[in-house]
């Protein structure tokens, strides 16, 4: 009876640190490949996800100026990738995920000229969906919303 209560200690402990370890895997790779640094009335924005199997439970997109962050793309995982659409497009291709989308003053109508941020963050399932593990990037560009004057 003895040994059968430290096998199942040692079970239990061996499952708690599996359990811990999966929270260090490392997140899914982001990067914001548009625009370069500037962002205009309709500039086309692509961000690349690269997660094991193209597998997510979250994305989010945001613009972030003068401390208020407005939302781009928000999804939960319902309804799979499909459910972006109209607003953004996004295609897997093996382990990664290309979203595309306008960003502008068309899309986003608090959007002034001046200083933002283009935030994304994501999370993916590790440990057979019992933990997730997520990432966040950045990229400061410039709004100009004025048009080109000619003289």
């Amino acid at each position: 009876m003895r040994k059968l209560g430290v096998v199942i200690v040692l079970l239990v402990l061996i499952a708690a640190g599996v359990y811990v370890g999966a929270g260090f895997a490392a997140g899914p790779v982001l990067s914001i490949g548009k625009p370069e640094k500037f962002v205009g009335a309709a500039t086309p924005l692509e961000v690349v996800v690269d997660a094991p199997g193209g597998r997510l439970t979250s994305l989010h997109i945001g613009v972030e100026q003068a401390g208020t962050r407005t939302p781009l793309v928000a999804w939960d995982g319902a309804g799979g990738l499909e459910a972006l659409a109209p607003a953004a497009t996004a295609t897997v291709e093996g382990d990664k995920i290309r979203i595309t989308r306008d960003v502008g003053k068309q899309s986003v109508a608090s959007l002034t000229s001046g200083p933002a941020k283009i935030v994304v963050s994501a999370s993916r399932p590790v440990l057979y969906g019992m933990r997730q593990v997520g990432a966040e990037t950045s990229k400061d560009v410039e709004v100009r919303l004025e048009r080109p004057r000619v003289s």
